[in-house]
């Protein structure tokens, strides 16, 4: 049995809550740098950690190709593209990403991008997670 740390386990769930999703992104940002512990970690058998090295024409051909059966986790040492229209528009992989999932520290950020739901509720699911995520809601 591989031992889990809390982020590996974090990361298993969204694809656990997400049976489609294919390709999860993880950006480095000043508070979050997961590469090094992300790299030596076991992975189950089905799931992929791939450490971006700047080969955007491979990653993509082996996501569609090689991996297509893989649940891929991916990691950039490098801050989001979604913060601004033109990052979108110079990262090769958006459409990827748009058809995914990012990865986000706190779990209110991902119960967001997994329900879709707009900046402006950002307070409310932050105070009301635990409700949102009760089976009964």
């Amino acid at each position: 049995m591989i031992a889990m740390n809390i982020l590996q386990k974090k990361i298993y769930s969204y694809f656990e809550r997400n049976p489609q999703l294919r390709v999860l992104f993880i950006f480095n940002n000043e508070l979050f740098d997961a590469n090094e512990e992300l790299s030596e970690l076991e992975w189950t058998d089905g799931y992929r950690f791939i450490a971006f090295r700047g080969d955007w024409f491979t990653v993509k051909y082996r996501l569609e190709n090689e991996w297509a059966k893989d649940k891929v986790i991916i990691y950039f040492d490098r801050p989001s593209p979604t913060s601004s229209k033109a990052d979108m528009a110079a990262f090769p992989l958006m459409d990827v990403l748009a058809a995914n999932m990012e990865y986000h520290s706190q779990d209110y950020a991902s119960f967001m991008q997994q329900y879709g739901l707009p900046e402006s509720m950002t307070l409310f699911v932050e105070q009301n997670l635990i409700q949102l995520q009760t089976e009964k809601m």
